[in-house]
């Protein structure tokens, strides 16, 4: 927690962060609440988001600071969200993840010896799904079923076998969907493991950069095109009017049948948008060709759901 907070009072001295910082935040005042802490460094992540945009279309002048002011935003968002995460943790220094009993359901997380800490995840991938806008309340049309939702509990350990955080997943019993009511098409195209091996072979050949990284909460980016009621999930609490409704879904849940099929269709219009092309051998594979200075240089992603490998 320390190390981070020193990489936020860093950042913070950069004059490429001050239009989006609050005045405590530049009096090198930081929040304390761990909800405040998620909102701002969300806030700062969206901020690096639209240099990145900005970066895509602008011309070679601007595209220099635009790089610098995203990636101080991009570091100050990712030690707010890791300060925020010691917070999650605090208390349990010291003990090892495979230690941890991990609850198979959410009344044996609210009774476990952790609770306070499930509890504390619950309410982090709450706040989640409501930031991304997932449902709104309905009333449940005639001749339709609720599909109910389950909890998934993980302790997730860092490099060293210790304790990173205690993570709540929100997940959808998919296997209760009624095919041509709840969904239709499931197929989403993953990179093959030819093309991904020819990527590394290729990167070691040349000498070029690698970069692997993945989406948090990818699915929940997805728009869905069929309408799916759920249950409200257990330890949410349940609006005052909304007593009986039930959750119709805007965007996918985890556990959903058709959730990796949307999900792919938002990442491949997002990648077309920003100029990039689709291989025509492998539908998980999309290229970006530039000149810079002369030189032309390509940008390729193998795409594995929401993990991609870049060179």
């Amino acid at each position: 927690r320390a190390d981070f907070m020193r990489e936020a009072q860093e950042q913070r001295d950069s004059e490429w962060l001050r239009e989006v910082m609050t005045p405590g935040e530049r009096a090198g005042n930081l929040p304390d609440d761990t909800e405040k802490l998620l909102q701002r460094g969300t806030e700062y992540l969206h901020a690096s988001a639209a240099c990145a945009k900005k970066c895509i279309r602008a011309g070679r002048r601007k595209q220099a600071g635009l790089h610098r002011k995203g990636k101080r935003a991009f570091r100050m968002a990712y030690a707010m969200l890791m300060i925020a995460t010691a917070n999650l943790v605090a208390g349990m220094e010291g003990i090892r993840a495979r230690d941890v009993v991990e609850p198979c359901n959410y009344k044996q997380a609210i009774r476990s010896e952790h609770r306070r800490f499930w509890q504390d995840a619950i309410k982090t991938e709450l706040k989640n799904i409501d930031d991304h806008d997932i449902w709104d309340w309905v009333n449940l049309p005639p001749g339709r079923k609720p599909i109910d939702t389950t909890w998934a509990f993980r302790a997730k350990p860092n490099a060293t076998g210790f304790i990173d955080k205690l993570k709540a997943r929100l997940c959808a019993r998919g296997f209760r969907q009624i095919y041509g009511i709840d969904f239709t098409e499931t197929h989403a195209p993953v990179t093959t493991i030819a093309a991904w091996r020819a990527a590394v072979a290729e990167c070691a050949r040349r000498g070029l950069k690698i970069d692997i990284w993945d989406v948090s909460g990818a699915y929940l980016n997805s728009e869905l095109i069929e309408d799916i009621y759920v249950k409200p999930p257990e330890g949410m609490v349940v609006p005052e009017g909304c007593e009986g409704m039930v959750l119709k879904l805007k965007k996918a849940l985890y556990g959903l049948k058709q959730a990796g099929r949307a999900w792919n269709q938002k990442l491949r219009n997002f990648l077309l948008e920003c100029g990039f092309e689709q291989s025509q051998a492998d539908h998980s594979m999309f290229y970006k060709t530039r000149k810079v200075k002369g030189q032309t240089h390509v940008i390729r992603l193998n795409v594995h759901v929401d993990d991609s490998f870049t060179t």
